[in-house]
């Protein structure tokens, strides 16, 4: 099963996540795909903030960037947890469009919105392939005046990846700003 939990950034997204993970796996195998690159003094703050919300709630959490799909099959194990059996939760898509598109190591350019979007959603439908659930939590952003144009190609990435895994998910959670 795949659930999509979309909404504004601090819309209590994580929190619903969250719970809905913990409903999914009455047996305790939960992984928590950590996505963010944290960046200075707030990156750190935010990664804080979701620690202190997941403690407690038997999370094994794995730090992945990039290639979420690319967890161990069946195979393996993360800390004990077959995949196959794992309820993932992914947070979050969002961070993840903005490690593939912003990744400009070894020279390479930008990534176009289509581009991204092929990317992110191929790896978190393998993902989905190899887990017994996924809860994948993303961003919905307001267009405002004043964006840079890579803030613009990243919003359009973004709209392409939440279309693609809204019309894969099985469930999507919308959540508003509380």
């Amino acid at each position: 099963m795949m659930i999509l939990v979309k909404g504004t950034p601090d819309s209590g997204k994580s929190v619903k996540a969250e719970a809905l993970a913990v409903e999914l796996s009455p047996d305790g195998k939960r992984i928590y795909l950590a996505t963010m690159i944290p960046f200075g003094e707030e990156g750190a703050m935010r990664v804080e903030k979701h620690r202190a919300l997941r403690k407690g709630k038997g999370f094994v959490t794995v730090e992945r960037a990039f290639d979420v799909g690319n967890i161990p099959d069946d195979r393996g194990c993360i800390a004990g947890i077959r995949a196959k059996e794992a309820t993932v939760l992914i947070e979050c898509v969002s961070n993840l469009c903005a490690n593939v598109m912003f990744e400009k190591e070894k020279g390479r350019k930008l990534k176009s919105p289509e581009e991204v979007s092929r990317i992110v959603t191929k790896d978190i439908m393998n993902l989905k392939d190899k887990v017994k659930n996924l809860i994948a939590v993303t961003n919905d952003f307001i267009l405002e005046e004043g964006f840079d144009e890579e803030t613009l190609l990243y919003i359009r990435a973004m709209e392409y990846v939440n279309r693609e895994l809204k019309d894969r998910a099985d469930v999507t959670v919308l959540k508003e700003c509380h």
